[in-house]
């Protein structure tokens, strides 16, 4: 059977307690509609298997129903007690927050796939924001009163950009995160060429190509 390990849910980001670390989620299985958590704290724990309508099907908590009809599991001792529902619940989103982080990343990832050498930066740029990539917003104390950089920063807004040089290709540097804060960097090269295919002046936006990008 296919599982989701504890261990995953915590690449992603996603915290696997709650309840002053009360409740943990211990395997979520995809291969059926099961998932196993672990209830846990003053020295007692006991364990219990809840499928996807919230129904326990396995466990070796002590089970108790109050006055209300609520259903509740305990550690062998009652050191902790929760309602099977906020177990249900709580498992319930923490699942549907590993699925989302698992599909912004793949979307994330699949869109460096659209990228491709010479294509213009701007076209890079939009694909990589809807994806999911963020923008690093460079300081404004740290942008040149003049030159390409200036220009790419104020008059593009592309607030990414970390510096250009003038010299040899005149490559530009832009630098993107992720979910993970994985950098993303974009180089690009050549002078910034206005719709005329002229070089870009004071108050006028422009283009450049893209020539490279790894992560760093």
């Amino acid at each position: 059977m296919k599982k989701i390990l504890l261990t995953v849910l915590l690449l992603l980001g996603i915290s696997s307690n709650v309840n002053a670390k009360e409740i943990f989620i211990l395997e979520a299985d995809k291969g059926s509609d099961i998932a196993e958590v672990l209830i846990k704290g003053n020295g007692g724990y006991c364990t219990a298997l809840i499928n996807s309508s919230g129904t326990v099907v396995k466990t070796d908590c002590i089970r108790l129903i109050n006055s209300k009809k609520i259903k509740i599991l305990c550690t062998k001792k009652k050191e902790v007690c929760k309602t099977e529902k906020e177990v249900f619940d709580y498992l319930s989103v923490q699942l549907s927050s590993a699925k989302q982080g698992t599909q912004q990343e793949e979307k994330i990832e699949h869109s460096l796939k659209s990228l491709h050498q010479e294509m213009k930066y701007s076209e890079a740029r939009k694909i990589l924001l809807n994806a999911g990539w963020q923008g690093n917003n460079t300081r404004w104390q740290d942008i040149p009163q003049s030159g390409q950089t200036n220009i790419l920063y104020y008059n593009n807004g592309w607030r990414e950009v970390v510096g250009c040089t003038g010299t040899g290709t005149a490559p530009c540097r832009y630098e993107f995160h992720n979910i993970n804060e994985k950098k993303l960097v974009v180089i690009t090269e050549g002078e910034c060429l206005n719709s005329n295919d002229e070089p870009a002046e004071k108050d006028e936006t422009c283009e450049l190509y893209v020539s490279s990008w790894f992560f760093e």
